[in-house]
C-alpha cells in the first residue's frame, strides 16, 4: 500500500505526457506546430478525433487536478512529442504544498515509462481531453514483467486534471483619461442659506480688478440672506453606481468671480466628459478694507464650503458618487477654501473670528449655511495658486495633493509672505501687507512640509509666471498653462483613484496569500511569473512560487466598480 500510494501520488504528472502524445489507438492523430506564443514559446496542438484537442506550450505550462481525490500540481519545463520533464507537488487540505520533485516520461510504444526521484514505474492509459482538461484511468504495470496487473480497483487510478490558462491582463479602460461623454448641467441647485454680501461678482479677466472694487466695498456692509447655490456637472448616459466627485471652488480674491466664470465651465466640463460628477460651488463673499473684515470673510467662505461638502455626502446616493474617492480644489481663493476645508478649524482660524461674539453670530466652522450632519473625507486636493494659513496639521492628516503655482505670483504667496506683496515694497517685505493680511505659505512651502511623507504630490512650478497664469492678461483667453494644468490635473486624478491599491502577503514555505488592498473592483485578473495560482476569489490569490524560477512576481489587474482601471505588480525576493 506504501508503494502504490506513492505511485498514486506520481500518477499525477502522466496526465500531462497524455496532451502531449496520444494513444496510437485513436482513429486520428495530427501533430502539427502552430504559432508562437506572446511570449515566444512555441506551441503544439494534439487532436485525437475531432473532438479532442489540446495546446501544449513546450514550457513553463501548468496544471491542476486530482488524483484519487488527492490535489496535485504539475509544472513543465519541457515536452515534446517523445519525451517530456518537469516537476509536481502534492497540494494538502490547507494549502500546504510539499517539496518538488522533478519528472522525466518517455513515450515507448503504446505504453508510457516514467522516472520521479529516481524510481521507475511503467504504465498504460486511456483518456478523454478536450482544451481546457483531461480525464483518465490509469492502470499500473509491474516493473518486473511486461503483463499487465489483474485490473482492480487496487491498481487502476483515476486522473481529472485542467491546464491552467494564466489571465490576460484585464482590459484597461480610458474612462477618467479621454474624453468619453457628453455632458449635462444642473445649474444653482441650493445647498444652504447664509446672511451675507453676495455670492457672485462676475467681472471681465481683462478688467482692472481695483476700479472694480472700489464702487462695491460700500455694499459689504449691506448683509442679507442668501442662497447659496452650485452648478452640477454629469456625465450624460453613465451607469456607473459609484463615480468620484469634485468639489470645485472659482477664485476672486474673495469679493469677486463666480461658478460660471469661464475657466470654471471649461475644467468642469472636460472633468465631468471624462467620468466625474462635478460641483462648482459659490460662496459668501465681500469685505471691508480692515484685516477683521477679511479674516471673517474667508471664515464665512470656508463655512459655506463645509457646508457644500456635507450637502454632497447628503446626496451620494442620488448623484451615485464614491464616499472614498471625493477631490476638493479651486483655483486662487477658491484653493484656499478647498485646503482650509481641511486643515483649518475654529480652534486654528484667524484671530478676529475666535472671539465669542462672532462665534454666536456666526456659528462654528460646522454648523452654517444647512442642517446636514453628513460626514465626508476629502481624498485628495486640487490647489491652483493657492496657499494655507498654518501648515503644522499637514503631516497629522496627510491627502493627495496636486499644486500649480507662477513662481512670480504677487497675489498669493509662491512660497512664504504676506498676499498682494505689492503692497509691501520691491522687496515684498514691508509692513503694509500685515496690516490687511497674515503670512500665508504658498504651494512651495506646502510641498516642502511634505518632503519624504508617503503620499501622492505633485507640484509645478511655473517659471517666472504670475497670479492666474492660465490666461493671457491683455486678451483674457486661456494660453497654454491652461491645457497643461488641465492635462496633469486629469492625469493626477486618474493617477490617484488606484494610487493606493497595492498586493499585500507575505509567502510562508514558497505559499503565500495575497490581497489587493483598498480596492472594491468588479473583477480581477492575476498573473504570477514563476509560480502557479492555486486559489482565487475576489480580494485573494493562494501562490505556489517555485524555488528554481529565476523571478518570482505577481500582478494582478482588474476595473473598479468606478470603471478606474488598476494594473499592480510585486515582486516577491524571498519565502
Amino acid at each position: 500500500m506504501k508503494n502504490r500510494a506513492l505511485l498514486v501520488l506520481l500518477c499525477a504528472i502522466f496526465l500531462c505526457f497524455a496532451a502531449c502524445k496520444p494513444k496510437t489507438t485513436l482513429e486520428h492523430t495530427k501533430i502539427e506546430q502552430l504559432p508562437k506564443s506572446d511570449d515566444g514559446k512555441e506551441a503544439v496542438l494534439v487532436e485525437a478525433g475531432d473532438s479532442a484537442r489540446l495546446y501544449v506550450y513546450g514550457t513553463d505550462c501548468d496544471y491542476m487536478g486530482v488524483v484519487d481525490n488527492q490535489e496535485c500540481v504539475v509544472h513543465l519545463f519541457s515536452s515534446t512529442e517523445t519525451e517530456m520533464k518537469g516537476v509536481f507537488f502534492v497540494v494538502d487540505n490547507q494549502n500546504l504544498v510539499m517539496q518538488a520533485r522533478n519528472f522525466e516520461v518517455k513515450a515507448d510504444g503504446t505504453s508510457y515509462q516514467a522516472k520521479i526521484q529516481g524510481k521507475s514505474v511503467a504504465f498504460n492509459m486511456n483518456y478523454s481531453a478536450n482544451d481546457e482538461e483531461l480525464k483518465a484511468v490509469i492502470e499500473l504495470v509491474a516493473a518486473n514483467s511486461s503483463k499487465k496487473h489483474k485490473k482492480s480497483k487496487h491498481n487502476l487510478i483515476h486522473l481529472s486534471f485542467s491546464k491552467v490558462f494564466p489571465d490576460n491582463v484585464c482590459p484597461q479602460s480610458d474612462r477618467y483619461k479621454k474624453k468619453m461623454f457628453e455632458v449635462m448641467v444642473d445649474s444653482n441647485v441650493v445647498y444652504g442659506h447664509a446672511k451675507g454680501a453676495w455670492t457672485s461678482l462676475h467681472v471681465e479677466p481683462t478688467a482692472n480688478y481695483a476700479k472694480e472694487l472700489l464702487p462695491y466695498l460700500l455694499k459689504t456692509s449691506n448683509q442679507k440672506m442668501l442662497d447659496l447655490t452650485m452648478d452640477v456637472y454629469q456625465p450624460v448616459g453613465d451607469s456607473i453606481m459609484q463615480r468620484p466627485a469634485v468639489v470645485l471652488f472659482h477664485g476672486g480674491a474673495f469679493f469677486f468671480g463666480d461658478k460660471h466664470d469661464s475657466e470654471m465651465i471649461a475644467w468642469c466640463t472636460h472633468l465631468a466628459s471624462l467620468g466625474y460628477v462635478v460641483f462648482s460651488v459659490n460662496y459668501r463673499m465681500g469685505f471691508e478694507l480692515t484685516k477683521a473684515s477679511i479674516q471673517k470673510c474667508g471664515f464665512k467662505a470656508v463655512q459655506d464650503g463645509h457646508a457644500a461638502l456635507r450637502f454632497v455626502a447628503h446626496n451620494a446616493q442620488k448623484y451615485r458618487i464614491d464616499h472614498d474617492r471625493l477631490y476638493a480644489g479651486g483655483s486662487s481663493a477658491g484653493s484656499i477654501v478647498a485646503m482650509n476645508i481641511l486643515y483649518m478649524d475654529d480652534q486654528n482660524a484667524p484671530k478676529a473670528t475666535r472671539t465669542k461674539h462672532f462665534a454666536k453670530v456666526q456659528g462654528s466652522l460646522h454648523s452654517s449655511g444647512n442642517n446636514l450632519t453628513d460626514e465626508f473625507k476629502i481624498k485628495g486636493l486640487i490647489n491652483m495658486w493657492g496657499a494655507l494659513y498654518e501648515i503644522s496639521d499637514l503631516k497629522k492628516e496627510p491627502v493627495s495633493i496636486i499644486s500649480f503655482h507662477g513662481t512670480a505670483d504677487k497675489v498669493v504667496p509662491y512660497a512664504k509672505g504676506y498676499p498682494f506683496s505689492q503692497l509691501n515694497g520691491k522687496d515684498g517685505n514691508g509692513k503694509l501687507g500685515g496690516m490687511f493680511f497674515d503670512e500665508m505659505y504658498g504651494s512651495k512651502a506646502i510641498h516642502d512640509a511634505l518632503r519624504g511623507v508617503p503620499v501622492h504630490q505633485e507640484f509645478y512650478a511655473l517659471k517666472d509666471w504670475g497670479h492666474a497664469p492660465y490666461r493671457n492678461k491683455e486678451t483674457g483667453e486661456f494660453n497654454v498653462n491652461f491645457y497643461f494644468i488641465r492635462e496633469k490635473m486629469s492625469r493626477f486624478l486618474s493617477d490617484d483613484l488606484v494610487y493606493d491599491i497595492a498586493i499585500d502577503g507575505v509567502p510562508s514555505e514558497a505559499v503565500g496569500v495575497y490581497r489587493l488592498v483598498n480596492c472594491g473592483t468588479a473583477q480581477v485578473h492575476w498573473q504570477v511569473e514563476g509560480g502557479v495560482v492555486l486559489r482565487r476569489t475576489a480580494y485573494t490569490a493562494t501562490i505556489r512560487f517555485f524555488d528554481y524560477a529565476p523571478k518570482h512576481e505577481l500582478c494582478a489587474s482588474g476595473l473598479l466598480e468606478n470603471g478606474a482601471s488598476f494594473y499592480v505588480k510585486k515582486n516577491v525576493t524571498s519565502y
